[in-house]
C-alpha cells in the first residue's frame, strides 16, 4: 500500500487534501471525495475526474491536469453548495459545423485528406510503385488484353516522365503540360481517361486526398469516318484467299466480328439452323456474350470450310492468327489493309439497310450511339447490297 502524505490545500476551501506519491490524487472535505486518475493512453496523458452522488459514481475526463485539478475544484464548490452535479459535463466537439464558413460543403473526410497530404502526413509512394500497384489491379480484375495492353502503354509512358516523384506532388498544371505534348486530341483524350482512372485510384488508397485530373482540360475532337473497304477490294481480297483465311475475311465482312474476337472462335460455337456465331462473354471484348448472325448468302461456303477443317482435325476457326493472313491477304490482292475495316464496313452497310441502330449494336457488340455517331450515312443501299454479293460473284 502506498504511503500517503498531507499536503497543503491547493485552491480547495473547507476540505482536506490527501495524496498519495503516485497517481491517483484524491480529495477530500466533509462535503464529499473527489479523486482524479492518470491514465497514459497512445502516448499521452489522460485523467479522469471521479465523484459519487448516493450509489451513482459519476466520470469526467481530460487530457490537461490543470483542467482536472480546476474541475476538481469546481465540482467540490458544488458540493458544499448541496448541488454535485448529477451527470459528465458535456464539452461541446470541435466538429466540420463550426468551420462552415471557411469549408463550406466540403466533406469532413475531404477536409482531413487535405491537411494532411499539405502537412506532409500522406503515405509517401512514388508514381511508378502507384502505376504498378494499379495496373496489377486491373489486371486481376479480368481486363482484356487489348485494354490492358493499352492501360501499360499510357501507365508506362506516364511512369517514364514522372516515375521517382511522389503521387502527392502531382498538380493539374503538370498533368495539363504533359498532355498538351501530345498532338492528337484523340490520343490525347484516350491518355487522360487512363490517368482518370490512375488517380481516382490512388485517391481510394489515400496516396493522395483529390485527383488533380479532374481539373484537367478535357480534349474535344471530332470524330474521324471509318476507314472502309469497297466491294471491289473485298473481292480481290477473296479471290486470293484460301481454307484457312476465308474463314476470317466471312466472319468480319458478314458478321462484323471483331479480329481479336475471330482469333478466340471456333467451329463449334456455330449455330447452323440460326445461321449465327455464338460468341460467349470469354470471346468477346467487352465480356458480355451476343449472337452474331451471318447471311444465307455465305452458308454454303462457311458449311465447306467447316468439313475441311473438321478433316484436317482443327477445332479453332482460324489455325494462324489474323496477322498472319493479313500479311498473305494484302501481299496477293495489293489492297491496303484498313484495321478492323471488315467489321466497320458490314456495320456501315447493316445500318444503311436496316435503318436500326439496335439491332445492328446488338449484333456488333456495342451501343446504338456508336453506331449513330460514326457509322450512319457513309454507304448507299446499293453499295450495301453489292458488298454483301461479293462472295456470291466471286
Amino acid at each position: 500500500m502506498a504511503r500517503e502524505v498531507k499536503v497543503a490545500p491547493h485552491n480547495f476551501k473547507h476540505m482536506k487534501q490527501t495524496q498519495t506519491l503516485n497517481w491517483p490524487r484524491v480529495h477530500k472535505s466533509r462535503y464529499g471525495k473527489i479523486t482524479i486518475y492518470r491514465q497514459v493512453k497512445d502516448g499521452g496523458n489522460m485523467f479522469t475526474i471521479s465523484w459519487y452522488v448516493g450509489d451513482k459514481r459519476v466520470r469526467e475526463t481530460t487530457t490537461d491536469q490543470l483542467d482536472a485539478e480546476a474541475r476538481a475544484t469546481e465540482i467540490m464548490t458544488l458540493f458544499r453548495e448541496g448541488n454535485p452535479p448529477k451527470e459528465p459535463r458535456k464539452r461541446e466537439a470541435v466538429s466540420k459545423k463550426s468551420w462552415d464558413h471557411v469549408v463550406g460543403d466540403v466533406p469532413i473526410e475531404e477536409v482531413v485528406k487535405y491537411y494532411a497530404q499539405t502537412h506532409n502526413l500522406l503515405p509517401s509512394i512514388t508514381v511508378q510503385k502507384v502505376c504498378q500497384g494499379y495496373l496489377a489491379v486491373k489486371v486481376n480484375s479480368g481486363i482484356g488484353s487489348r485494354y490492358r495492353q493499352t492501360l501499360q502503354q499510357h501507365l508506362n509512358k506516364f511512369s517514364t516522365k514522372f516515375g521517382g516523384v511522389n503521387i502527392s506532388a502531382i498538380t493539374s498544371a503538370g498533368i495539363n503540360d504533359y498532355l498538351l505534348n501530345m498532338i492528337d486530341l484523340r490520343t490525347r483524350f484516350n491518355h487522360r481517361a487512363s490517368l482518370r482512372g490512375l488517380f481516382k485510384w490512388a485517391k481510394n488508397q489515400n496516396y493522395i486526398h483529390k485527383s488533380c485530373v479532374e481539373e484537367t482540360e478535357l480534349p474535344k475532337f471530332k470524330n474521324k469516318s471509318p476507314e472502309l473497304f469497297t466491294a471491289a477490294e473485298l473481292a480481290k481480297l477473296v479471290a486470293v484467299a484460301d481454307e484457312r483465311s476465308l474463314p476470317m475475311l466471312i466472319a468480319g465482312a458478314y458478321a462484323g466480328i471483331r479480329m481479336s474476337e475471330i482469333e478466340r472462335l471456333k467451329w463449334s460455337d456455330i449455330n447452323w439452323d440460326e445461321r449465327a456465331f455464338i460468341l460467349g462473354p470469354e470471346l468477346t471484348k467487352t465480356n458480355r456474350g451476343r449472337v452474331a448472325y451471318f447471311p444465307k448468302c455465305v452458308e454454303e461456303t462457311l458449311r465447306k470450310l467447316a468439313v475441311t477443317a473438321r478433316l484436317r482435325d482443327c477445332t479453332k476457326f482460324l489455325q494462324d492468327s489474323c496477322s498472319t493472313h493479313i500479311s498473305k491477304l494484302v501481299g496477293g490482292s495489293g489492297v491496303a489493309w484498313k484495321k478492323n475495316g471488315l467489321r466497320k464496313t458490314f456495320i456501315s452497310c447493316q445500318i444503311s439497310l436496316t435503318r436500326n441502330a439496335a439491332e445492328v449494336a446488338e449484333q456488333c457488340g456495342n451501343s446504338p450511339t456508336v453506331i449513330q455517331q460514326n457509322y450512319k450515312g457513309l454507304v448507299t443501299k446499293s453499295e450495301a447490297e453489292t458488298w454483301f454479293n461479293v462472295l456470291t460473284l466471286t
